[in-house]
Parts: C-alpha cells; sequence; structure tokens
C-alpha cells in the first residue's frame, strides 16, 4: 500500500437544505461559463494526516468548503474557498494547508505571470523568482505550522514569523515557533547566529542544537575556535569537546549531555554528573524532574531524578511524567523487562512501543512464544500476529494496529475495526481523535473519528477525479457506488442525484453519505441517511 499524504474528508455540512427530504442538496457555488472543477493533475498537495485528525463535522448549515476550478479559455487556475476566490495562477496550485473550518484557513503556492506568490491564511507573499518554495515550521504534532516559514529569494533566505519578515541569510536552521515566541538559527557572511525573539547572539562558527520552552527559556549549543559551549537563557558555560542532548523547561530549569572521546557527563542546572561511559535518552519534566540512561563498567544503568537502578545488558527508552512516574526497558541474558515506576515485569522475548503519560498509564507491545500482545496499565490483550503503532494520548486513551491471519485491524480504546488489508500511519490524540489509512479490497481510503474517505484529498476541497468510487460504512452493511458513465450515484442499490460524484465520505456517527458533485454548472452537496438493514 503506498502512503497516502492527502486525504480526503467531504463536505461535513449542507446549507441551504430542504428538511425532512433524504438525501439533502445544497447548492455550494456557481460556475462561470468557462470554468470547470480542476482534475488531481493540475494540483500539488502536501499535507498529512496529523494536521487533520481534530477535524470533525461542522454541524448542518455551515456549508464550507473549497475547490480549485480552471477557467478553459486561458488554462488558468483559481483557489475557491468557501465561495470566495481567494488566488488566481497561470500554473499548478500547491496546498500546504487547508481547513474549510477556519478562516483564512489556507496556505498556499502559485505561480503568476513567471513569478512565484504564497498566500497564507489571507496575506499574499511575493513576488519571488520561480521554482522558490516554502519550508514551514513544525508543529509538536508533526504537522506544518502557518506562524513561522522561510523562503528562497534572490539567493538568501529569508524567515517570515508571526507577520515579520527577517533576512537575508545565507542558510537558516531550528525554525521554533511558539506561542508568542520563536527562535532559529542563520548563517549570514560565514557566521551563525541565534535569534530569540528579535535578539541576535553574538557570531559562532556553527550552531549544534537549539530549544525553546513556550514562555521564551531557551538553550543552543555553539562552536568557537573548536570548542563547544551551552547557552541558556545568556548564560555561556565553559568549553567542551561535545554537545549532545539537550532540553530546557518553562522555568528554566536545564539539562544537556556533554563529554570528550572517552567519557561522558550529564549537565543539570549548571551541575555536573559523574562520569559515564555513555549516555542516552535524556529527559527534562515541566517541573525540573530529569532522568537519562548511562553505561558504566558493570553495564547500563537508569538514573531517574538522582535514583539509580541495578546494572543491566542494556537500557533504553527511559521515560518520564512530571509526577515522577517513570519507566524504562532493560536487557539481560537475552531476556527483555519493562520497569515501571520500579517493579520489573516477567521477561519477554522482545518488546516495542513504551508509552507513559503524565498521570502514570503506560502501554507496550511484546513478544511470547512467537506472538504478540499488548499491555495497557496492567491488562493484557489475546495474542497477534503482530502489533504496530501503538499510541497512548495525554489523556490516557489507547490505539493500536494488529495483524491476525494476514489481516489488519485497529483498535481504538477496545472498539476494534473490521478486518483490512493494511493499516498506516496511525494518529491518536485527547478524546480519543484517531485516523489512519488502510486498504480493503484494493481501495485506499482514510478513516478520521469514524468519518471514512473515498478519495486522498484535503478536508472539504473538491477536485474532478473522472473515476469510478467505491464506498463502504464502517460496519460494511451500505455500499455508495458513483461512475463518469453514470449521471447519478447509487447507494444500497438505488439511484440519487443527477450526475457522478466528484468525491464522497461515510460518518459513522451519524450513519450517513455525503458527496459533492457539478449539476449544471453548480457545485452542490448531498447528504444521505443510511437506513437500518
Amino acid at each position: 500500500m503506498k502512503t497516502i499524504t492527502t486525504i480526503t474528508l467531504c463536505l461535513a455540512a449542507l446549507a441551504s437544505c430542504v428538511p425532512g427530504v433524504n438525501p439533502e442538496r445544497a447548492v455550494l457555488f456557481t460556475l462561470d461559463e468557462h470554468e470547470e472543477i480542476a482534475r488531481i493533475n493540475d494540483i500539488e498537495i502536501e499535507t498529512g494526516l496529523e494536521s487533520l485528525v481534530d477535524m470533525t463535522s461542522t454541524g448542518t448549515g455551515a456549508g464550507r468548503f473549497a475547490c480549485v476550478t480552471k477557467d478553459t479559455r486561458d488554462e488558468t487556475f483559481t483557489l475557491v474557498f468557501n465561495g470566495e476566490r481567494v488566488a488566481t495562477t497561470d500554473d499548478e496550485i500547491t496546498i500546504y494547508y487547508l481547513n474549510v473550518l477556519e478562516k483564512n484557513g489556507y496556505a498556499i503556492e502559485y505561480d503568476l505571470q513567471n513569478a512565484r506568490y504564497a498566500n497564507v491564511r489571507g496575506k499574499v507573499h511575493g513576488p519571488y523568482p520561480p521554482y522558490t518554495s516554502l519550508t514551514f515550521a513544525m508543529n509538536e504534532r508533526g504537522g506544518k505550522s502557518l506562524d513561522m516559514f522561510r523562503y528562497y529569494k534572490d539567493g538568501s533566505y529569508h524567515v517570515y514569523h508571526h507577520g515579520k519578515k527577517e533576512g537575508p541569510y545565507d542558510n537558516t536552521r531550528f525554525l521554533l515557533p511558539c506561542p508568542g515566541q520563536y527562535a532559529y538559527a542563520y548563517r549570514k557572511n560565514d557566521k551563525w547566529y541565534v535569534n530569540i525573539n528579535g535578539t541576535r547572539s553574538r557570531a559562532h562558527d556553527d550552531i549544534g542544537n537549539l530549544h525553546l520552552a513556550a514562555n521564551g527559556n531557551y538553550i543552543y549549543s555553539y562552536e568557537d575556535n573548536g570548542q563547544w559551549h551551552v547557552n541558556v537563557n545568556g548564560t555561556k558555560s565553559m568549553a567542551h569537546e561535545d554537545i549532545g542532548e539537550m532540553r530546557v523547561n518553562g522555568n528554566g530549569q536545564y539539562i544537556y549531555v556533554h563529554g570528550d572521546y572517552l567519557s561522558s557527563r550529564v549537565n543539570i542546572n549548571g551541575k555536573n554528573s559523574k562520569k559515564h561511559d555513555d549516555i542516552r535518552s535524556v529527559r527534562l519534566t515541566g517541573n525540573g524532574k530529569y532522568a537519562f540512561a548511562y553505561e558504566d563498567d558493570d553495564g547500563w544503568h537508569a538514573n531517574i531524578n538522582g535514583k539509580e537502578s541495578a546494572p543491566h545488558d542494556d537500557v533504553r527508552n527511559v521515560l518520564l511524567a512530571g509526577n515522577g512516574n517513570h519507566a524504562f526497558l532493560s536487557y539481560d541474558d537475552g531476556e527483555w523487562h519493562v520497569n515501571i515506576n520500579g517493579k520489573e515485569s516477567r521477561p519477554y522475548d522482545a518488546v516495542g512501543y513504551l508509552r507513559l503519560d503524565e498521570r502514570g498509564k503506560h502501554a507496550y507491545c511484546y513478544k511470547e512464544n512467537g506472538l504478540w500482545s499488548v499491555n495497557i496499565n496492567g491488562k493484557e490483550s489475546r495474542p497477534h500476529d503482530d502489533v504496530e503503532s501503538l499510541l497512548l494520548a495525554r489523556d490516557g486513551k489507547y490505539a493500536y494496529t494488529y495483524d491476525d491471519d494476514g489481516q489488519w485491524f485497529v483498535n481504538i480504546n477496545g472498539k476494534e475495526s473490521r478486518a483490512r488489508d493494511d493499516v498506516e500511519s496511525l494518529i491518536l490524540v485527547e478524546d480519543g481523535k484517531h485516523a489512519y489509512e488502510y486498504e480493503v479490497n484494493n481501495l485506499e481510503r482514510v478513516n478520521i473519528n469514524g468519518m471514512v474517505s473515498g478519495r486522498d484529498l484535503l478536508p472539504g476541497l473538491w477536485i474532478n477525479y473522472r473515476e469510478e468510487l467505491v464506498l463502504y460504512s464502517v460496519d460494511g452493511a451500505h455500499s455508495f457506488l458513483s461512475t463518469p458513465r453514470r449521471d447519478y450515484v447509487v447507494i444500497d442499490g438505488k439511484q440519487h442525484g443527477r450526475s457522478p460524484a466528484l468525491g464522497a465520505w461515510y460518518e459513522e456517527r451519524d450513519n450517513t453519505f455525503t458527496w459533492c458533485a457539478i449539476e449544471e454548472r453548480q457545485l452542490v452537496a448531498y447528504r444521505y441517511k443510511c437506513g437500518k438493514r
């Protein structure tokens, strides 16, 4: 199964619909005489599930949507966002972000008259030279942050953040956006600098790492004349041969690893640990608790806020919560153990996906007798052929995928999906919100909180595929079929509408199919409520 980088979450609600009619029908937009809905090969979409997992239906009457239209006379393309034409291009449009539920919820690049432009949340940037592209900072969930990005213009890099433009620079690193804060490193005239909320550091030979806490506390490593130093909120450390992992929290507490070719130490708020042969898995909580794994002559240990474990052949995946709850994996004599708050599990053949939340709830998968099982807070699942993508949200909700006899399933807080041929890209956030990609009967689909998409598009974005569309309800009881050869769609064997669908999705919560179509130059949306079978 190929990885789907974009998804369809079709229009979640209908506007101006007739109550009591099934399916409901609403007119979203009227095309001009020479307009048509653009095809998928006219649009480049670069986004992923991480930015879409919070999407839910908008409620009756919202009528929110987006589409790209093509003018058949001059081959220009226009992005239409909730009924407003926001950008026209004479070449393809690249969509970096789209959320029809937000005001100006889009970020795009496009070419016009041999120049490149960007439109981010309604603000136009450019003109830039052709082939210029944006590089967005990443948020904590791995999605794009629209508050900060860099672009290349006239042989130099520029940084845009929170409505400001800075540069030009020879290069940039570590674009770090936080609410009301920002930081990044840049090179100019063969020297590196760090910009923290508009304050520039002095020149350095190199910048090794940079970390910014939400309230503006920062830590970074830099090289001068062959020696490395650490700067914590403006205070410089002594010289080191090398700098490793580092963290800083909102209280200004910090931790970093430094050493030479023979040994390493951990520096915790200015105090060095004893020398160790190796150090890994450095952790720091918001209230200053710390943890790390280290190797000495007698083996590997876990250090949990100053308390050291017994030696092991190996220690990995040290985890620490703010209330002191902790976990790590240990390996001895060919067997793995899981240590949760000092209590060691029975031996396993293998262990994976160790998780721990702030309240001390934990999850992991383990292998015994050739089969994999999942342990959620001490409760063990039945054995499976394989387990992948075990996730634990901050509120204790969990999700994982597993393989039984060559078929894949998804378990969301104990609720299991139907069998799939393949499952990928599982994402879980608070309140059990989730998203994943799957394949069934050679059809690629995406499930977002029980809403199953029929095309790999963006939420609310309608594009002309001109292909057959087959979609099933989550329980398999209802079916949806649309082909370009028929001027209608078929739901549970009955005809509906007056043209083929551009895209569709099924929502488990309301037991409904929603689809969009072009009828007499109108972009229309339908919503069909399935009956009991």
